[in-house]
């Protein structure tokens, strides 16, 4: 019996304080904030506007220019067929590339060269490629 007596008569102080907590901080927070600081600024000034003076006093440093978009207000027109950057190669082109190819392997066959060959010489030289260069420079390196 004293038991529920006790937490009956805590119930409305409880809730009093919750509701003064409540008020309070809602008048705090109306109290320290005006219309002007809640609206926000624009970035970008009037240059015929007379500058006005900060609040608080801050260290002023030069603003980056903004620069607009190049094609502001103007959209792509796709009914416009792209065009290839260069002319296709005619069939004269190509069969002279072809007929330079054909001679170039036919030279490779009379030298007799197998496929595996060719791709043992291609890895030594991809190798040599690779390491030449520190090569070359420990070579100059070492002659200073």
């Amino acid at each position: 019996m004293t038991y529920q007596k006790i937490q009956y008569d805590d119930r409305p102080r409880f809730f009093l304080a919750r509701a003064t907590l409540i008020s309070v901080s809602l008048l705090c927070g109306c109290a320290s904030n005006t219309i002007d600081q809640a609206v926000p600024v624009a970035t970008i000034a009037d240059p015929q506007a007379a500058p006005q003076q900060p609040l608080i006093e801050t260290v002023i440093t030069t603003p980056t220019p903004v620069s607009t978009a190049k094609n502001a207000e103007q959209f792509p027109n796709i009914n416009v067929v792209p065009t290839g950057e260069i002319a296709q190669l005619t069939d004269a082109q190509t069969a002279a590339t072809r007929a330079t190819l054909e001679g170039e392997a036919q030279v490779q066959r009379q030298r007799g060269e197998s496929p595996q060959a060719y791709l043992a010489r291609l890895r030594k030289l991809q190798k040599l490629g690779s390491t030449h260069a520190a090569a070359t420079l420990r070579q100059i390196e070492q002659s200073q």
